[in-house]
This record gives C-alpha cells, sequence and structure tokens, in this order.
C-alpha cells in the first residue's frame, strides 16, 4: 500500500497551480475592475478632479494574458488528474487563504498596465495615483471587492473546467477502449511456441512394453 503524502508534501506539490491561479485571479479581476472605476470617475461621480488617463487600452491585453493563464491552469490540473487519480483541486476550495497574495498581485498588475498604457498614450507616466482611476479609498474599496467577486468566479469556473475536461477524456478513452476485443488473442511470439517432439507419440506406444524376443542362434 502506498504511504500517504504528507501535508507539506501536498502543498508544495501544489505550489506551480497555486501560483498560476493567483496570477489568472489578479490579473483578470485588475482588468475587468479597472474600466468601471474608470467610467464611474469619467462620468464624475466621484466629484470633481483628474482621477483617470482617459484611455482603456490595456484592458484587453491584460483580460487575454489572464485567460492565458487560466488554460495554463487548466492544462496543468488534468495532467495531474490524470497521472495522480487524485483529488487536485481540493485545496481550491479554501481560496480566500489566497485573497491576500492576489490582491498584492492584482495591485501590482493594475499599476504595471496603466504605466505602460500612459507611457504608449502620453509618451511618459503621468505619476500621482492616477493608475488607480479613481479616489484612493474608493478605488482601493473597489478593487478589493472585485478581488473577491472575481477570484470565486474564477476558482468555480475553473474547476468545472478542468472537471469536465478530465470527464470528456474518460469518455473517448472508453469509447476506443470498446472498439478493441475484449478476450482479443495475442499473436504468439516465437519464443512462446514451444519446440515440435515427434517421437512423443511413439514412445507414448512404447509405454509398458518388453523389448522385443530374440531367439538365440543354434550353433551346429
Amino acid at each position: 500500500m502506498a504511504a500517504e503524502e504528507s501535508p507539506l508534501g501536498v502543498h508544495f506539490r501544489n505550489a506551480p497551480a497555486r501560483a498560476v491561479f493567483c496570477l489568472a485571479a489578479a490579473v483578470v479581476a485588475a482588468a475587468a475592475i479597472d474600466p468601471s472605476i474608470e467610467w464611474m470617475a469619467n462620468d464624475g461621480l466621484f466629484g470633481a478632479g483628474t482621477f483617470t488617463d482617459h484611455s482603456n487600452l490595456d484592458v484587453i491585453p491584460a483580460l487575454a494574458a489572464g485567460l492565458v493563464f487560466a488554460a495554463l491552469f487548466v492544462a496543468g490540473v488534468v495532467r495531474r488528474m490524470l497521472r495522480r487519480h487524485g483529488h487536485e483541486l481540493d485545496w481550491l476550495r479554501g481560496f480566500t487563504k489566497l485573497l491576500p497574495v492576489i490582491f498584492a498581485l492584482q495591485l501590482l498588475v493594475l499599476w504595471s498596465m496603466e504605466t505602460v498604457e500612459q507611457i504608449v498614450v502620453w509618451g511618459e507616466p503621468l505619476g500621482g495615483t492616477l493608475w488607480l482611476g479613481g479616489p484612493v479609498v474608493v478605488s482601493l474599496c473597489l478593487h478589493a471587492a472585485g478581488c473577491l467577486t472575481f477570484t470565486w468566479l474564477l476558482a468555480r469556473a475553473l474547476q468545472w473546467s478542468a472537471k469536465t475536461v478530465v470527464a470528456v477524456m474518460a469518455v473517448i478513452c472508453e469509447f476506443f477502449c470498446t472498439l478493441v476485443p475484449e478476450h482479443a488473442t495475442p499473436r504468439p511470439r516465437a519464443g512462446d511456441i514451444p519446440p515440435a517432439r515427434f517421437l512423443e507419440p511413439f514412445l507414448a506406444r512404447l509405454n509398458g512394453r518388453a523389448p522385443p524376443h530374440r531367439p538365440a542362434k543354434t550353433i551346429v
């Protein structure tokens, strides 16, 4: 019987999957919440003031990067589930423990995408808190709420996707297995064929018989 894996071993074994999931959740949350906050700021819901750079060119590339990370996560989990036949997604139920890391990554991603966008559009970073898209406290609260919401949605979506892919692959494998005869006679190999024994039938007939009697010659 195989030895049960220690909790520390399970943690390190799932470390790459956790890292990719955190990146996917952070990028998706940042790209999804940022346009909403900038829209509210540009419509004057936060009062007078300049809170945005009036550009959303960074949203689509960020969302594409988030989807790439999500696809990598699903592919990695599916491969591990097929190899180990274990519950590789059990840790995802406790994703709330990862929220501080995800939120920190989300703010880092937001600052990076806004800074790059400002350089592309305006030729230089505009500085200040324009990368938040609104008043500091309001923007941080909205991003925190978005982090929780999109992390939960992404966890459910990726968990369903991985299990669905595994189930579909299992059905396909079962279908192809039905095409192969269950009791197909394997082709014998040369080493499996016993050598021919031509004298065995004749020796079996002689079993228990006395040797033939020859009369002695009479010498005159």
